[in-house]
């Protein structure tokens, strides 16, 4: 029964971007706005993401996990309103960024990483990936 509850937990943050990108979608059309090419960008990969979570559920978490750090990075996006932030820290008068990206995905990311840890322990790992790899392959035949 735990399990099966961890295995539905994972799709919260993909439901979340989901709602985002309908509530997009509503404003883009109810306004006199269109959408940009980083809205373009996060359709396409939660679509993706979607399609690779039914096929191997634990590779779609992973790429989940990339498609919310890409948006972290702002280089796509789900909100109207794209903010996107910079901080710096002053070292000798230099400014050095410590910080860009949209900062709600640092919510998604921490709510994503609690909901799925148990697939990013020992990421760093070749173990990891050639396991990983292995139920790719296996899931191809």
């Amino acid at each position: 029964m735990k399990n099966k509850l961890q295995f539905y937990l994972d799709y919260i943050p993909l439901v979340i971007l989901t709602i985002y990108s309908v509530e997009l979608v509503h404003r883009i059309t109810t306004s006199d706005t269109s959408l940009l090419l980083k809205h373009y960008f996060g359709f396409v990969a939660l679509g993706i993401t979607y399609l690779i979570i039914l096929w191997r559920h634990k590779l779609g978490v992973i790429v989940l996990g990339l498609i919310i750090l890409l948006g972290l990075l702002s280089l796509l996006s789900f909100d109207f309103q794209i903010t996107t932030t910079t901080y710096f820290i002053r070292i000798f008068g230099v400014e050095i960024p410590v910080f860009y990206g949209q900062p709600i995905f640092i919510l998604w990311i921490f709510v994503h990483v609690v909901l799925s840890y148990r697939y990013y322990l020992n990421i760093w790992t070749k173990d990891y990936w050639q396991e990983l790899l292995n139920e790719i392959k296996k899931a191809s035949t």
